[in-house]
């Protein structure tokens, strides 16, 4: 076992501490860089049920984190040794079982799951940010449905296209997108929860007898276009209709001059070999890990 007692979890003072906060999460989560301050701060608004901590060593700060009862994310550290890491982890681990007697979760980057794996953590999936260069971008496929901009659409009305699109695929297997939790992905993309959604970046598509068979949706978050959510109609996939999405969505991107597009998208997704053959390369792994309280060997 390391010595998780050489650090030290430190709550911050909202007050006082938040800008600075702010400024070192984002200095080292390396999956925010894309971020603003402003864009950051914006999200903690969401987050008066989560515990913002300062890791300290002695009086250094060496880190930071976020945690709920049962949960630990946004762990961002500087350059530390593995053993460290680990005495890092460990002292997050403690903190949630004084609190929590069941299963307990975090999402780390992909440089600590050989650390996490040998303290008996075990990896539930993981996702990848993919980033698309938009400043030498071709694109001439085109969207050959008839089809509108989401100014033009009611966006609450699609949950049950969203239900089928995305029913047996491994978002609804990890329980990201299931039927249950879509009409509230919608209400958050609505209200901004993943920055100001742009309607004219976005697209429905729709059959010749007017029913909708894909949906892309574009906000702007950290940065650039993000494809916050995409789906075709489960009868419709296969025949390329996801590739004209992305097509119509990357040049209304173009013609507004970003230059640049981002997505997540979860490991197992065959959507990954679309995306990356339009040119969207991978830049950072996240993966969503967990342990259950009988997995804790430490007292």
């Amino acid at each position: 076992m390391s010595d998780s007692s050489s650090f030290t979890l430190y709550l911050i003072d909202r007050q006082n501490e938040l800008d600075e906060f702010v400024r070192m999460t984002l200095e080292l989560v390396s999956y925010l860089d894309y971020r603003t301050e402003e864009e950051e701060r914006y999200k903690y608004q969401y987050l008066s049920h989560i515990n913002f901590y300062w890791i300290k060593r002695g009086d250094d700060t060496v880190g930071v984190v976020k945690t709920s009862l049962f949960y630990f994310y946004d762990l961002g550290l500087i350059s530390l040794s593995d053993a460290e890491i680990r005495s890092i982890i460990e002292l997050i681990e403690l903190q949630m079982r004084q609190a929590f007697t069941g299963k307990v979760q975090g999402n780390i980057i992909s440089d600590y799951l050989s650390i996490t794996a040998d303290l008996g953590w075990e990896e539930h999936y993981s996702r990848y940010r993919m980033v698309l260069d938009l400043s030498e971008m071709k694109n001439t496929l085109q969207l050959d449905y008839k089809h509108k901009n989401t100014c033009d659409y009611d966006i609450l009305k699609l949950s049950s296209f969203f239900i089928d699109a995305y029913s047996g695929g491994i978002d609804e297997r990890i329980g990201m997108l299931t039927k249950d939790s879509i009409g509230d992905s919608l209400v958050d993309i609505i209200n901004d929860k993943f920055g100001p959604l742009r309607c004219e970046l976005s697209v429905v598509a729709f059959n010749r007898w007017g029913k909708v068979v894909g949906v892309s949706m574009i906000t702007i978050s950290e940065g650039c276009p993000f494809l916050v959510i995409i789906g075709v109609k489960k009868n419709q996939q296969g025949k390329g209709l996801g590739r004209k999405l992305l097509s119509y969505n990357i040049d209304k991107c173009i013609e507004m001059g970003y230059k640049c597009m981002k997505l997540w998208v979860t490991k197992d997704n065959p959507a990954v070999y679309l995306y990356e053959s339009m040119g969207f390369r991978i830049d950072i792994q996240i993966s969503a890990i967990y342990k259950s309280r009988s997995e804790f060997t430490y007292t």
